[in-house]
């Protein structure tokens, strides 16, 4: 008997860098990251509640904002190198601590922004054991490289942590794409890990899942061609997923850079526009479709099902999930619910 095997596209990754070009346009070698002690800070997008147990990844998503980022190009850094950093309790409590006496409104912590935190668990779940301490929820947004254990996925759970998947179509296939080839099918075990968090941490009776979110990297593909038929089923597969297991999906819209990206060929580009800046406010030099699965207004809808990563944090109403309570607006002596 035959076995059905359906193919893939082979999607390209990330350059290796190990070089960077000098003004002189001498070759000047990159450096590995430095090992240091987990800090927690800012950056152009975010507000200051960022932090890396792991900086750089051997993921090699093309087009990955950390690999491109000022950090890594200035630094002269190899990304595709990760290092781990120490965390060292005492210092992220009093970091978070001087965190919250400066920023209030500031209640949670994200790791994973220059690297992944799927690359040692162990690190990622000490950090968010610490934070838990003095009641700060960690995000920990992750391609789950790598697993968790029981055991981690426990301790997560009881420090009040927050667990997103982030999804590229094109990188992850929705299981009905892999028959025949369980290697390429990665995220079933990705959802199993997802599905046992979300049982351990869903408050009762609770409609959606209180720590569990798919972070769907989204884009208008183009059905037209064969590749793009298959990366849209995978985003259409996984948000109807999101949907039967209770998961609220934050959408973030892919940023391409151009005709250098390999799902460039496969996009609807008459749906595509430039994006905003994050540091000049201005016309970005990317180009994007927007938010395909979230609908409504993304700087004040805070309660649709689906969520859009598609402004800067500081005036995001979501705050990657961690939102759970209407904001409550003055108008005059009267304070009132906004629904």
């Amino acid at each position: 008997m035959a076995k059905l095997v359906i193919e893939l596209p082979v999607i390209a990754k990330e350059p290796i860098r190990n070089f960077t070009m000098g003004q002189g346009k001498e070759l000047i070698p990159r450096r590995e990251f430095d090992a240091g002690i987990v800090r927690v800070k800012g950056n152009n997008k975010t507000e200051p509640n960022v932090c890396d147990t792991t900086v750089g990844c051997t993921g090699g998503c093309h087009g990955c904002y950390a690999a491109r980022s000022m950090a890594v190009q200035m630094g002269r850094r190899k990304f595709h190198v990760p290092v781990h950093q120490n965390v060292v309790p005492e210092v992220v409590m009093y970091d978070l601590l001087k965190m919250v006496a400066k920023n209030p409104h500031l209640d949670w912590l994200r790791n994973g922004v220059l690297g992944d935190p799927s690359l040692d668990w162990e690190r990622a779940t000490q950090l968010a054991e610490a934070a838990g301490m003095v009641g700060i929820r960690t995000v920990i947004i992750s391609k789950f490289w790598t697993l968790p254990t029981d055991d981690q996925l426990i301790r997560m759970a009881l420090s009040g942590a927050i667990i997103h998947f982030s999804l590229i179509p094109g990188y992850e296939w929705a299981p009905n794409l892999t028959i025949g080839r369980a290697e390429k099918n990665r995220v079933r075990d990705i959802v199993n890990r997802l599905i046992a968090y979300d049982e351990m941490t869903r408050p009762p009776g609770d409609e959606y899942a209180d720590s569990v979110f798919i972070r769907i990297c989204s884009a208008d593909f183009n059905r037209d061609t064969d590749e793009g038929r298959k990366m849209d089923d995978t985003q259409n597969f996984f948000t109807a997923m999101c949907e039967t297991q209770g998961w609220r999906p934050l959408e973030t819209p892919w940023k391409f850079e151009g005709s250098s990206d390999p799902r460039w060929e496969y996009l609807n580009h008459d749906a595509m526009d430039r994006t905003k800046s994050y540091a000049t406010g201005g016309v970005g030099r990317k180009k994007t479709a927007g938010p395909l699965i979230f609908t409504g207004d993304k700087y004040s809808d805070w309660d649709t099902w689906a969520i859009a990563c598609d402004t800067t944090c500081d005036v995001c109403p979501n705050q990657c999930g961690t939102t759970v309570e209407a904001p409550i607006q003055i108008s005059g002596a009267k304070a009132k619910l906004v629904h």
